[in-house]
């Protein structure tokens, strides 16, 4: 573990310090809560009153008014909107999918902020550049670019089985798969950083030795 010397916690650090201590208990209150909601649902008469589910939502245009009754095909005017419509929902079946989703969220949440709390606490203490850090890093960017995909497909799987329950006049109404892109391009830069830093330690531990 190389250790910097005469290392002082900056402001900075101090303030990073509090904000993933307390990211990190709103985390665990979080799947705290969602393991009672998960619980209440199945073990009681308790059900969430509306849910939300990612549909796409094609209305047919056409003359003064819409067009009713007719399938859309590639020559229709339509207006396309990407939607999360609000549905109350009382089947003790899509209750059960439907709060699952939020406990696997604030797990995966949870886990990105334990490891943040150990990388933090590690630069408090003087000792940023070590091996388990590079490997934290790394860690932390995979749960990343896993949570948005991870997530997305349950919100697809929700919506598939909402769809056929769904009708709304004049429009076609379908589940829209949402892999959330960004969380992967987002995760793959912080894995990389992970590499850098993992590199720059290595460079660090080959100074040490040779001094």
């Amino acid at each position: 573990i190389m250790t910097v010397q005469g290392f002082r916690p900056s402001a900075a650090t101090k303030v990073s310090v509090v904000i993933v201590e307390i990211l990190f208990w709103l985390a665990a209150v979080a799947m705290l809560l969602s393991v009672v909601l998960v619980i209440a649902v199945n073990l009681t008469p308790f059900h969430v009153k509306y849910t939300r589910a990612p549909v796409d939502v094609c209305y047919i245009a056409g003359g003064g008014g819409w067009l009713q009754g007719q399938d859309l095909s590639i020559t229709s005017s339509k207006i396309t909107g990407y939607s999360r419509l609000v549905m109350e929902n009382g089947e003790k079946g899509l209750q059960r999918i439907f709060v699952v989703m939020p406990l696997l969220l604030s797990m995966l949440f949870l886990g990105i902020m334990m490891i943040m709390r150990k990388i933090i606490k590690s630069i408090k203490s003087g000792t940023p550049f070590t091996r388990e850090n590079a490997a934290r890093i790394r860690a932390m960017g995979w749960l990343v670019m896993a949570a948005g995909p991870f997530y997305g497909i349950l919100e697809y799987i929700y919506a598939l089985m909402w769809v056929p329950k769904l009708r709304i006049e004049g429009a076609l109404v379908e589940a829209v798969p949402d892999f959330r892109v960004f969380y992967i391009f987002a995760g793959l830069l912080i894995v990389v950083i992970g590499h850098v830093f993992q590199y720059g330690v290595s460079l660090c531990e080959e100074n040490e030795l040779t001094v």
